[in-house]
């Protein structure tokens, strides 16, 4: 780990993504304390200013203005509660355990379950009734079966200290409400047991004025001293014995809540300078471990050594807390399972602490951006301007102490590829796809909402401009990402299974490239690329899985060009920054905006800077994009009766300033979401019985232009090709396939914005 390297992680471990934005220049004020920081460091490619000086992101030729709909409309094609991805209520089927490194219920042996969905954070967990039923409706027409409830130990907290009779509203109250909500309507829940929670000195028999320092040194004494730890046991309890007076039943008793984190981010890298190297109980600690007066050894965030000293300090405090926390939990009879150390970097098959838990938690960030000087203004914003699909892929989720191992569950409960990062819009299909590939069991994105005022249509209170960088409610394009992961992910269009001479990822590079090993993942990347070809799945225990000859689905991750391939059954799509994408039924090509101001010297696109001064020329701008379908009636994409294809560019907010066409550093947020103006031709291969009546007189397929709530607003034109050659002596198509053909535009007829179609067979449009 370089010493640039450092510098940046220890600025990212001090970045508040809890951040509400208010208005262009306002931020609420946060804490600071329980930032997430990226596992790994993104290749750096922040751009130095070039000479076209601020860039102002205005509606206009370029960007539209972006309707963003919390609500998916009943029935609609953006309302997946039909597709059987929940089974409610949550719990019906008892508790959840651990077989063969992945989740099943105690009531249905053999069926391997997988979760879901988002983070509410902060205020979010405390909507009001009539706002909560709203709230979960739109979660499961959303197909989420899971949520993450967090940051929520705060108000919690200082409720029971003051009494919830002087409350009003009461927010255990709500929480109980919504938590009823969520299980009867099946949706899982997991949970930290401490988060943001304020702990006084005294509160932990330490006589001092004020508050503890820093939550991150808070969260490493639960592990080393009496006070802390007898403190996060009384409200440890106090949560788990609180009884929601809308189920009856206790937290520690609630099989809906079935997995729970002890600590979030209890990492000791977190806060160690300034805050720990020289604090005293942790210098005591590290004598005690040590047997030496000697100074800690430093802090290199990015090692995974076992032998390094530090981590070897680390591991130490990580597995005491673990020992005297978990055994604290067990002692109240909750039969969750449990788990610890979520911002790990060390979390491969044998490695750290994790033997010993129930599951395995991680943390994943990509484009996480850095606020220079004042981070309440909201800017200047350092953003990181990388396409992830050209510089991190496998890495985010096969890096060796992240890819799953065979012996137990592995969940992501902080996940994000954030704003104002230009190519976000591949973010649903990378995680979604390797996800799924990788045989993870969980996903929890960051995050859903930290306002109870943005949950629902229309919003209250400071409207649709809070939390740009990271929460879905307030940004259309992270609702449109979300159905792709949850189709590749949870419904599991994308499935893999790693048999012992499954060869289901290989090279694609000619022989070059480098093998990366961990449990039962295998990756191999190389300069050209990986293929990650998913054959199918089972829940056999890893020893007897056989190789299943089935073909599933294929991914293709093209470094060199920055291009995502994705063929399944019933999704398919890509992402690239220009040119065309085959992926199967579904073939798109990026059409190139004529005229645009381009940087001169960068031969693939405007928004990734090389850090020279570059100047401007007049050329076509290829406008980097994601497109990708789905069969919404759970048929393979060829026989589906229905599909949504999604069409994806860049969205920003409408008055942010950037320092010039590289969106390196933002001067000033904006307010409401534009999407990029960015058009795409689409052919899709289709099956129909109607390609032998010659000639062809009705299309045999619609096309439908939909809002963001995913009500129709318009036809679009298309063309049906039957299938070629003809058979010579009957003069009809030798196959019932043919080609449907459309052009999509995130520009509407009267500037719109739009990102949402709708296909459907001709006999089932008209009824």
């Amino acid at each position: 780990m370089t010493q640039m390297k450092i510098q940046i992680f220890a600025l990212l471990c001090v970045l508040c993504v809890e951040t509400a934005w208010a208005g262009p220049a306002t931020v609420a004020p946060v804490d600071v304390e329980d930032a997430p920081a990226p596992e790994f460091a993104a290749e750096e490619n922040e751009a130095k200013p070039v000479r076209s000086g601020p860039l102002v992101i205005k509606r206009g030729e370029r960007w539209a203005p972006l309707a963003i709909c919390r609500e998916p409309a009943p029935g609609s094609a953006l309302d997946f509660s039909g597709m059987g991805l929940q089974d409610a209520p949550a719990g019906k089927h008892g508790w959840l355990k651990n077989v063969g490194g992945h989740f099943e219920f105690e009531g249905l042996p053999g069926v391997e379950q997988r979760f879901y969905g988002a983070n509410i954070c902060s205020a979010a967990n405390f909507p009001d009734h009539a706002t909560a039923d709203r709230l979960v409706a739109a979660l499961v027409r959303r197909g989420y079966n899971s949520v993450r409830i967090h940051h929520f130990d705060r108000e919690w907290s200082a409720e029971k200290r003051v009494g919830a009779e002087t409350q009003s509203p009461s927010f255990i109250d709500r929480l109980d409400y919504l938590l009823a909500k969520l299980y009867e309507a099946g949706l899982y829940v997991t949970a930290d047991l401490y988060t943001t929670r304020n702990v006084m000195w005294r509160d932990i028999g330490i006589d001092r004025d004020g508050r503890v320092s820093n939550k991150a040194l808070y969260k490493t004494y639960v592990g080393i001293h009496d006070g802390a730890f007898a403190d996060w046991c009384f409200w440890a309890r106090d949560f788990l014995e609180h009884v929601n007076p809308y189920t009856g039943r206790a937290n520690k008793d609630e099989p809906g809540m079935p997995f729970l984190s002890l600590v979030n981010e209890s990492r000791l890298h977190n806060g160690w300078d300034p805050f720990k190297k020289d604090d005293p109980v942790v210098l005591a600690a590290w004598r005690e471990f040590s047997g030496s007066d000697a100074p800690p050894p430093p802090c290199d965030v990015g090692s995974v050594d076992p032998d390094d000293p530090f981590n070897q300090f680390d591991d130490w405090i990580n597995r005491r807390m673990w020992e005297r926390c978990s055994s604290f939990v067990r002692s109240l009879g909750c039969r969750a399972l449990l788990t610890n150390d979520n911002n790990g970097r060390r979390h491969g098959e044998g490695q750290d602490c994790t033997p010993l838990y129930d599951y395995v938690d991680s943390h994943s960030y990509v484009y996480v951006p850095k606020w220079q000087g004042d981070r309440r203004k909201g800017a200047p914003l350092v953003c990181r301007q990388i396409n992830p699909v050209r510089h991190s892929l496998p890495n985010i989720l096969f890096l060796s102490g992240w890819a799953k191992g065979a012996s137990k569950p592995h969940t992501i409960s902080e996940w994000n590829l954030c704003a104002p990062g230009r190519c976000r819009s591949a973010t649903g299909l990378i995680y979604g796809a390797l996800a799924a590939a990788g045989e993870f069991d969980a996903l929890w994105r960051f995050a859903y909402a930290h306002q109870s005022d943005i949950l629902v249509d229309p919003p209250g209170g400071r409207g649709t401009i809070q939390s740009p960088l990271y929460d879905i409610a307030a940004n259309p394009d992270m609702m449109a990402e979300d159905y792709a992961a949850v189709c590749l992910f949870l419904r599991g269009d994308a499935l893999c299974a790693f048999g012992a001479n499954d060869g289901a990822l290989r090279a694609n590079d000619g022989g070059a490239s480098r093998q990366m090993t961990n449990g039962n993942i295998s990756v191999i990347a190389g300069k050209a690329g990986i293929v990650i070809a998913a054959e199918g799945r089972t829940s056999l225990p890893l020893e007897e899985r056989p190789v299943i000859a089935r073909k599933a689905g294929t991914v293709i991750v093209d470094h060199e060009r920055g291009a995502l391939m994705i063929d399944t059954p019933r999704t398919c799509g890509g992402f690239a920054e220009s040119g065309r994408i085959d992926a199967g039924a579904l073939k798109f090509e990026i059409v190139a905006a004529k005229n645009a101001r381009v940087a001169k010297g960068n031969c693939d696109s405007p928004f990734v800077g090389n850090g020279e001064q570059l100047g401007f020329v007049n050329n076509s701008r290829a406008t980097p994009s994601a497109v990708w379908l789905s069969s919404l009636d759970g048929k393979p994409i060829a026989e589906s009766s229905r599909m949504l294809l999604v069409h994806l560019t860049d969205v920003q907010r409408e008055g942010a300033v950037f320092s010039d066409e590289t969106f390196g550093v933002m001067l000033t947020p904006g307010t409401a979401p534009l999407v990029e103006a960015g058009t795409a031709e689409v052919e899709l291969r289709l099956f129909t019985n109607d390609n032998c009546q010659l000639p062809i007189v009705n299309i045999p397929f619609r096309v439908f232009s939909l809002d963001s709530a995913g009500n129709r607003t318009g036809s679009v034109p298309c063309e049906w090709v039957p299938f070629q050659p003809f058979n010579r002596s009957t003069f009809q198509p030798e196959s019932a396939d043919g080609t449907l053909r459309f052009t999509v535009s995130t520009v509407g007829p009267i500037g719109e914005g739009r990102i949402y179609y709708e296909i459907v067979r001709a006999k089932e449009a008209m009824e």
